[in-house]
């Protein structure tokens, strides 16, 4: 039997499970059953699905500043359409949320904010200063999670060395050890892979004076966290100090396996690109 026969059989007992499925018997039960006939719905009859990838308008907004970080321009036409999309998502307190109907979510308000910037959007436009004053509401630079942190480290607009530290040395652990890349799930391990070398590397590309967004920091705050002291306890505490140790072992003179361990997470990117 060929592959398309055997599959378009077991389409079509699934689709006579589904059917024969008894009357739900309570919300959950009917949440489950309406989802699962849905989703048969959508299924290819070569037993694949095929969809729209959807995501916030952060998505959109980075191809600003990743082809200012990759050529130093941004074509015109792209970066209208760009900056249209950004700003047809945009809330009415000026923030922007991280799912459909969402509520305003900080690290995408922030990294769309700094994308229009580069873009040559004016602060003093009436949305751009909602989404300032918004975004400042919320705590600014000074309460962005760790993924916006490197983002914005990138273009100068954030110390790197309060960006946390992950050690590249992990890709020479092997995949029997009690820590390794593969502990992740696959979308996050081609991430973090990545990140290693960005943070090893901590390259900069400059922007232009009119793309800073110091004026996202809190008057009188600082982006570096200062944590109470009872927060140096437990694993949150072991996880500070090994921080800490870890950026301090970027001093040291010497690295053994530093080279090597590069090497491997850049042949592992190739490896695993599409």
């Amino acid at each position: 039997m060929s592959i398309e026969a055997n599959t378009q059989n077991r389409f079509d007992r699934d689709q006579t499970v589904v059917a024969s499925w008894p009357v739900s018997r309570g919300p959950l039960d009917l949440a489950i059953e309406r989802a699962s006939r849905h989703l048969l719905s959508l299924q290819h009859r070569r037993g694949f699905w095929v969809g729209e990838l959807e995501a916030d308008a952060s998505v959109t907004a980075g191809y600003i500043p990743l082809m200012y970080f990759m050529t130093g321009e941004i074509d015109p036409l792209r970066k209208k359409k760009a900056v249209e999309f950004v700003l047809s998502r945009q809330l009415e307190d000026g923030l922007w949320p991280s799912y459909a109907g969402g509520p305003g979510n900080l690290d995408v308000s922030v990294q769309n904010y700094f994308a229009l910037k580069l873009a040559g959007v004016s602060p003093d436009e009436p949305f751009m200063v909602r989404a300032r004053e918004s975004i400042l509401k919320k705590g600014g630079l000074a309460k962005i999670n760790t993924i916006t942190k490197i983002w914005l480290a990138l273009f100068g607009q954030y110390d790197w060395q309060d960006t946390p530290a992950i050690p590249v040395e992990l890709m020479l652990l092997p995949d029997r050890s009690f820590f390794n890349i593969y502990d992740f799930a696959s979308w996050s391990r081609e991430t973090i892979v990545a990140l290693m070398v960005i943070l090893e590397k901590r390259y900069t590309c400059k922007v232009p004076d009119y793309a800073r967004i110091a004026e996202l920091m809190p008057e009188g705050r600082t982006a570096r966290f200062r944590p109470e002291l009872d927060r140096f306890l437990g694993w949150e505490g072991f996880f500070m100090n090994l921080d800490h140790l870890l950026k301090f072992t970027r001093k040291l003179p010497i690295k053994p396996g530093k080279a090597q361990a590069m090497k491997k997470a850049e042949q592992w990117i190739v490896n695993h690109q599409e």
